[in-house]
């Protein structure tokens, strides 16, 4: 385990983040629907999680991934700075 949070302590939270936001908010938006409209999902609601998911998460990928470099390319110009 400790060798699993050293790994984890290296990796910047930016990729993290990248990874990781994208697909839980699908998963939140999908399941957050389903159980909104009923409280009560199906095993046809869980056949269709897969692909809805995955469908909304990749726009997630290529959204955060222009935000990333927008933001990165701002912050070497010098017109973004985090201590303003």
């Amino acid at each position: 385990m400790g060798g699993l949070l050293t790994i984890v302590r290296q990796i910047p939270l930016q990729v993290i983040l990248f990874v990781a936001l994208p697909f839980v908010s699908a998963y939140l938006l999908y399941w957050g629907g389903v159980l909104a409209s009923g409280g009560n999902p199906s095993g046809e609601n869980a056949n269709w999680a897969g692909l809805f998911i995955g469908t909304w998460g990749v726009p997630g990928y290529l959204g955060l991934g222009a935000g990333l470099m927008i933001a990165r390319g701002a912050r070497k110009s010098g017109r973004f700075t985090a201590n303003k």
